[in-house]
């Protein structure tokens, strides 16, 4: 069983710069990029020295895996005008099921990388790699590719990867917008984000060793409503989304402790 080596990189956004840097830096070849776009498909393979093609129908079939690292909404797409053979195809999402590529090639699975990635970074070691294969040699080939990367492959189910990939909605993207929030708010009083940089490293710190319930603080969960009460008001200066998220998050609070006292 030999360990992929030439690779195709379908897409050139954010996911497909960063695998695509990490993979030539670990001895990969990347034989072929392909990108809608010509300018941005142009200018990441000339990061990765390789070929450039603007149409599916171009991609050469001299590759040993093809990754396609493209939004969401694009990959069934994708998928229903390659055609591949016995070679091997990956994509990377968290949401879309391993068996939009079904029909592409009998070699198919799934690369996640649980992360949020910008093309200017490079890929951290110890990221998660959720992994999903049609067969055990592809799934062990996959794998052997995450560590040379310095990741960390969790092989799942795509019913497990979506509800992961939920998760993972709420643990960043839903997070990083409170933080906006909360920079609205401390920029209208002249205060300095970093004032809550400290307290959310050690809310991060507290998670590696206890679940998120044991240590929720403030007034929604100490049923604090005076205090409630002046926020709503601070709130209303600012967009009506703002005090709706409010109000939102401390019902939610109170409701899960509830439940959890009720057993």
């Amino acid at each position: 069983m030999k360990n992929y080596h030439k690779i195709v990189i379908i897409g050139s956004g954010n996911v497909a710069t960063v695998l695509g840097k990490a993979l030539k830096k670990k001895g990969f070849t990347i034989v072929q990029v392909y990108g809608r776009k010509r300018e941005t498909a142009k200018k990441l393979s000339h990061l990765l020295n390789c070929a450039f093609v603007t149409k599916l129908s171009d991609i050469t079939l001299k590759a040993d895996l093809y990754i396609i690292a493209v939004k969401d909404d694009a990959i069934s797409g994708i998928a229903s005008s390659l055609k591949l053979k016995s070679k091997t195809v990956v994509h990377t999402s968290g949401s879309i099921p391993m068996d939009v590529l079904k029909g592409v090639s009998e070699c198919y699975g799934v690369l996640y990388p649980v992360h949020g990635f910008n093309k200017n970074e490079p890929l951290n070691a110890g990221i998660p790699f959720c992994i999903e294969s049609a067969n055990r040699d592809d799934r062990l080939k996959l794998e052997r590719l995450v560590r040379k990367l310095k990741g960390k492959p969790f092989n799942m189910n795509s019913v497990q990867r979506a509800k992961l990939h939920l998760a993972a909605v709420f643990a960043n993207n839903f997070t990083n917008h409170l933080w906006y929030i909360a920079d609205t708010i401390l920029s209208d009083a002249r205060l300095p984000f970093k004032l809550l940089v400290s307290l959310a490293a050690d809310n991060l710190n507290k998670l590696k060793s206890s679940h998120p319930a044991q240590h929720q603080t403030g007034p929604a969960i100490r049923k604090d409503t005076g205090v409630m009460k002046k926020h709503e008001q601070m709130l209303k200066k600012y967009p009506a989304e703002f005090g709706s998220v409010y109000k939102l998050l401390s019902k939610s609070i109170q409701a899960v402790n509830k439940d959890r006292n009720h057993k």
